[in-house]
């Protein structure tokens, strides 16, 4: 535990990274509210047609996280876009079947399925 209230603290510093502690803390000071509206935008520019950041899914789940965070208000579009192509990613991986299911068909390894592979020491 604390010996000390942290909040004065944070209330103090500036940047996106206190604005998302505040956030997430349920804060609020004057100013963050602009700066997330700021980040929005830049945003919404980066984003790719397919709804990916840069054709990364992992700079797509970051920026998802980082709207999420920062409580961004209508930032629905943003968020409906990247996911859509983060579930599209996860769909045209060859390792599922299509429903999310591991494919024993598709994956073999030396040692027969991969069902089989778990009874080999």
């Amino acid at each position: 535990m604390l010996t000390y209230d942290p909040v004065p603290w944070l209330m103090a510093q500036e940047g996106l990274s206190a604005v998302r502690a505040r956030r997430l803390l349920g804060l609020w000071r004057e100013g963050d509210e602009q700066a997330v509206d700021l980040l929005q935008q830049e945003l919404s520019k980066a984003q790719l047609r397919d709804g990916s950041f840069e054709q990364s899914p992992m700079k797509t789940a970051g920026v998802l996280n980082l709207l999420d965070d920062s409580r961004a208000d209508d930032s629905e579009d943003l968020i409906a876009a990247g996911v859509s192509y983060l579930i599209s990613v996860l769909r045209s991986q060859p390792a599922t079947n299509g429903r999310g299911r591991y494919d024993t068909r598709r994956h073999k390894s030396r040692f027969g399925s991969a069902s089989e592979c778990r009874t080999v020491p």
